[in-house]
């Protein structure tokens, strides 16, 4: 009889130490697939992540060339601003009426996109090469209008050898400022090339 309850302790031991070997075992299985579960995520989170920085990056517009309308009727300021704008080398898809531009002159402006004519709330688009609205290819030109004569009230504009600045931020994020300086003298040209500043 002794012989059968030893065995009988024996056996129990051994079931309960399976047991606890078994729930090890799904509690390990557990545990790693939620860390598979969680490095998944974290990798999706971290592709997204550079996949934003790198449109920050390469996601801006590069100017192309800066002209100013000339007042030869009245003051002689510049009156409205083109920029030339193309996309940045590894950007595609620039959305330019989802962008955002600020003016800043002797007054300040944050414009928004319009289809009609630039305001002085408003900047406008038209299409040299492409879409009026969307920077899609490499060779796409769009030319960004500002109307400086309506930010800069009382004013006329921009008079000669005065500066401003454009600040051009892309739905990624990312912004292109651009300096404006009008020429002095003006002469009785119509059209100016904008230069950074003063040789």
């Amino acid at each position: 009889m002794r012989d059968g309850e030893g065995r009988s302790d024996r056996s129990q031991i051994g079931l309960g130490t399976l047991l606890v070997f078994l729930a090890l075992i799904v509690v390990g299985s557990v545990a790693a697939g939620l860390l598979l579960q969680s490095a998944g995520v974290l990798g999706t989170r971290g592709e997204e992540a550079g996949r934003a920085a790198q449109q920050r990056v390469n996601g801006g517009v590069l100017v192309h060339g800066k002209l100013g309308e000339v007042d030869t009727d009245g003051g002689g300021g510049v009156t409205t601003v083109q920029l030339q704008l193309g996309p940045a080398p590894g950007a595609s898809d620039l959305n330019l009426t989802r962008a955002t531009v600020v003016y800043d002159g002797s007054r300040t402006a944050a414009l928004g996109y319009t289809e009609g004519s630039a305001d002085a709330v408003s900047f406008s688009t038209v299409a040299l090469r492409g879409d009026d609205t969307v920077l899609t290819e490499q060779s796409d030109r769009i030319v960004l209008t500002i109307d400086v004569a309506a930010i800069e009230t009382g004013d006329g504009g921009l008079a000669r050898g005065e500066r401003a600045e454009v600040r051009i931020t892309t739905p990624y994020g990312a912004t292109t400022t651009v300096e404006l300086f009008v020429p002095d003298p003006l002469g009785s040209r119509a059209v100016v090339e904008l230069s950074g500043g003063p040789g």
